[in-house]
């Protein structure tokens, strides 16, 4: 067995980050030793949580069939309006797919589908209060990541019903979606039409009046007479109705340009979708055929014609008319292909000629514009006193402002159909990708979530159980949990009988005698180092308590043991016995009960008499006697004392077996005057309060306590001490089992046996031949 007892329990987590210390409150938290013992008891719980509710759910929740079906929105290239790159896009695509899946999911998609009748009398629609808004719970409409794809999905435990409600759902959202843009179409159409007739009206009416204005202004001027100043600014007003008169017919100019410029950027677009279209408007298709390349193609192949034509009465498969049939195919597609050169060079030219156009008349409005503000400056610097020049100069110039403003405004709504007719293409076509199906086999999804989280939830609740006892659990089980209680030395640990390799009779108290080679003894031969050789500074221990803070720790055990390996070591060990109430070590040496200390502290019997020779050689024995009062109230006495130091004289070792700490004094009014005091600690008997309470009112007398001992250590699961146990065993086993095949190939098989539950004959143990005491002997 290795010295390294902490490595039974390596791993540990100390709740406030610390590491153990002697004396602290608690114990920390070891996620091995909580797997190892509270294991079966967590696995128990969480089984007989599960299973019922494992089973609960299996015929709670039903199985669902999920039909489905694929709506694709497929997205629409933006269309270029003119050369400054301006963009018709009426909204974004991601926006408008999030838009058509919420409606999807809306009542006034939903509210159609509950209304129909193959919807209406389904078995789950029945006896619904609102079957739009039940659907709106259970139908399922997201959008596949990375795709043009929504998925539309329903589960149910009908799969008829599944199927209906999808199918359903996709043919009235895809009569909803084609109503809806119509409609939608239509009416932006019609009031923007209407909004531009209503302003082109109002324009022709305001320029009308603009004209009178100036007519009045012209004929306030006349009636004022006279050269001079009137004449001067007779003059201004006329160039300043000329500039005005030139300014609006640049920015008529401009609009038709700009209308030109839009128009040819629309034909470019479907020029490069439709390269072979014609196009007819701004006689492209006149310089496409007067294009030279496209004339000497169409020459070429008119010839080709001619000559194929004059070869008509050839066989349609010999080889000359073959060749001519793809010569002229190919002259054909040279022709069109040069053609759609030409248009698109027509195109382009047309597009330039046009941007040159509209340059040059935005110049003009600019050149216009300027000399307008010139004369009118002018007009204001020359003006009179005359209020009703001034009173029609007023009344022209909020004319003017009137007709601007209602130009600007007949270009925005000029803009706005022009934006609308681009919106009634939509940034998506929308089609059904996968129509909708229901799988002929339902899908266990939902059960299997509720099942898998049900099994989640019983883990969890028999680890908080077994996290909960592990917490509260103050019984020491292992050497880890006496590093909490204190910092002495851990003598030994041993194994309880029952993870031994040793018959069912076993006494406990005499495995150093019976089992010598067994890892118990060894572990009781291990404490022996602690008294014989003491660490260097300290003398060897003479006397020695044995004790323990409650019952049925195996401190008589351990003492029984202690004294045996001594003899065996030649040594003259007194094993007294001091438990008055309860003595013990004399019934488990196979004695019977005598004269013992008692006796001698009434002076009734001597030391020599009073001490009994045990079974076993070196060893002797001594009782607390019948006289159990004495015993107890001379424990502290004098007389002990003298006792003590006789004992001492006839024997190399006295070892005490005293009574429980906690339950009595004796232990504590002895230990101060022995050599060293150790302290045995009974797994899963004594708890660590009980422990530390034991070893605190030791030390607070000033009593040498040596080291603990933990006894019967119950192996675990896992555990290092199980895979300790086997290699103790193992050691030497193939050298004993060579030779016994070597003295069995000459001498024959021995007739001994071993049956299970006996040891071998000889074990080779720590390189030392050990032969274990015969029933008998």
């Amino acid at each position: 067995m290795p010295t390294d007892f902490t490595t039974e329990t390596a791993t540990q987590l100390i709740p406030i980050g610390a590491a153990p210390s002697a004396g602290s409150a608690g114990r920390g938290i070891n996620l091995k030793r909580l797997v190892r013992t509270r294991g079966p008891v967590m696995i128990a719980i969480s089984a007989a949580l599960a299973v019922p509710l494992l089973v609960a759910v299996w015929f709670v929740i039903p199985r669902e069939y999920e039909a489905t079906a694929m709506i694709r929105f497929s997205h629409t290239r933006p269309t270029i309006l003119s050369t400054n790159q301006e963009i018709a896009v009426a909204s974004d695509y991601g926006q408008y797919v999030e838009t058509q899946v919420n409606l999807i999911k809306g009542a006034a998609v939903l509210g159609r589908v509950s209304e129909r009748e193959d919807v209406r009398t389904l078995p789950s629609m029945v006896n619904r209060r609102d079957p739009a808004y039940y659907l709106a719970q259970e139908l399922q409409a997201r959008i596949i990541p990375s795709s043009e794809l929504v998925q539309v999905s329903y589960q149910s435990s009908d799969r008829n019903t599944a199927h209906t409600i999808v199918r359903a759902t996709v043919e009235e959202f895809l009569k909803h979606a084609s109503q809806a843009n119509q409609v939608k179409d239509a009416e932006i159409t019609r009031e923007l039409q209407k909004e531009q007739d209503d302003l082109e009206t109002q324009i022709s009416a305001l320029s009308q009046a603009v004209s009178d204005r100036r007519k009045n202004v012209g004929g306030v001027i006349s009636e004022s007479g006279g050269i001079g100043v009137d004449a001067e600014r007779q003059a201004y007003f006329d160039n300043l109705g000329k500039a005005i008169d030139e300014k609006e017919s640049a920015e008529t100019a401009v609009e038709q340009f700009e209308a030109q410029q839009r128009r040819i950027a629309e034909l470019i677009e479907q020029n490069a979708a439709k390269p072979s279209e014609p196009v007819y408007e701004f006689g492209i298709e006149t310089i496409v055929a007067s294009d030279p390349a496209v004339q000497v193609q169409t020459n070429q192949l008119a010839a080709k014609d001619s000559e194929l034509s004059r070869s008509a009465n050839f066989q349609k498969d010999s080889p000359r008319y073959v060749a001519l049939t793809k010569e002229r195919n190919s002259l054909a597609a040279g022709v069109e292909t040069a053609k759609q050169q030409a248009r698109s060079k027509a195109l382009l030219s047309q597009n330039a000629k046009t941007d040159i156009d509209l340059e040059a008349a935005t110049k003009r409005v600019a050149d216009a514009s300027k000399r307008v503000d010139k004369f009118d400056q002018e007009l204001r610097e020359h003006a009179s006193d005359n209020i009703e020049y001034g009173k029609a100069m007023s009344e022209l110039k909020e004319k003017e402002a009137e007709l601007a403003d209602v130009r600007d405004m007949l270009r925005n709504v000029k803009d706005r159909i022009r934006i609308a007719r681009a919106d009634s293409r939509a940034p998506a076509s929308i089609d059904v990708a996968v129509a909708p199906q229901a799988p002929s086999v339902p899908d266990f999804k939902k059960r299997l979530k509720v099942m898998i989280l049900v099994c989640m939830m019983a883990c969890g609740a028999g680890f908080a159980f077994g996290l909960y006892r592990e917490l509260t659990d103050q019984q020491v089980r292992t050497v880890l949990d006496l590093k909490y209680v204190t910092d002495l030395p851990m003598m030994a640990m041993i194994p309880d009988l029952s993870a031994e390799k040793l018959p069912s009779n076993t006494k406990a108290a005499l495995l150093t005698a019976e089992h010598p080679d067994s890892i118990s003894a060894d572990e009781f031969r291990r404490v022996l180092t602690r008294i014989i050789y003491p660490p260097e500074g300290s003398a060897e221990l003479n006397t020695c308590l044995v004790t323990s803070a409650s019952r049925s720790d195996g401190k008589t055990t351990l003492a029984c043991n202690l004294a045996i390996s001594l003899a065996q070591a030649n040594r003259r060990v007194l094993l007294l016995d001091i438990c008055a109430r309860r003595p013990s070590v004399e019934k488990t040496l196979g004695m019977e009960r005598g004269t013992g200390l008692g006796e001698v502290f009434a002076n009734q019997v001597s030391l020599q008499e009073a001490v009994r020779s045990a079974p076993i050689a070196n060893l002797y024995v001594m009782g607390p006697g019948f006289l159990t009062t004495e015993v107890i109230g001379k424990l502290a006495s004098r007389d002990m004392v003298e006792f003590l130091e006789k004992a001492e004289e006839a024997f190399e070792h006295v070892l005490i077996d005293s009574p429980p700490t906690l339950l009595m004094a004796d232990a504590k009014l002895l230990a101060p005057v022995v050599d060293g005091v150790i302290m045995v600690v009974g797994a899963e008997v004594s708890s660590l309060g009980m422990v530390r309470r034991a070893l605190s009112e030791l030390q607070q007398i000033g009593s040498n306590v040596i080291g603990v001992v933990l006894n019967r250590a119950k192996p675990v699961a896992g555990g290092y001490m199980r895979d300790n146990l086997e290699k103790f065993y193992n050691y030497g086993k193939e050298s004993v089992d060579a030779s016994a095949s070597a003295d069995e190939s000459l001498i024959g098989p021995s007739p001994e046996k071993i049956d299970g539950d006996e040891l071998p004959t000889m074990i080779l143990l720590e390189d030392r031949a050990i032969r274990p005491k015969q029933d008998g002997a």
